[in-house]
């Protein structure tokens, strides 16, 4: 289960492919802020909260695919 300042990183389809006709993937990373929000930076515009779900529909309405979805706590040693 995903907590408060998880990251949460994605690996999309760009929309775009290689001289080979293969998609070309892009990463996007943002921290869980809880309650189906994330903040995400948005250079050079600063961070901004935004629903995480809207996002994800938004993603792969808009041929930008999502294939991997990967989540990270930081963990004291």
């Amino acid at each position: 289960m995903v907590q408060i300042g998880d990251i949460i990183t994605w690996e999309y389809e760009s929309g775009k492919v290689d001289k080979n006709n293969k998609p070309i993937y892009e990463y996007h990373a943002s921290i869980w802020k809880g309650n189906d929000e994330i903040w995400e930076c948005m250079d050079p515009n600063g961070v901004r909260t935004r629903q995480y779900s809207t996002y994800y529909k938004w993603m792969n309405e808009h041929n930008h695919k999502i294939n991997k979805v990967k989540y990270f706590r930081f963990k004291e040693s």
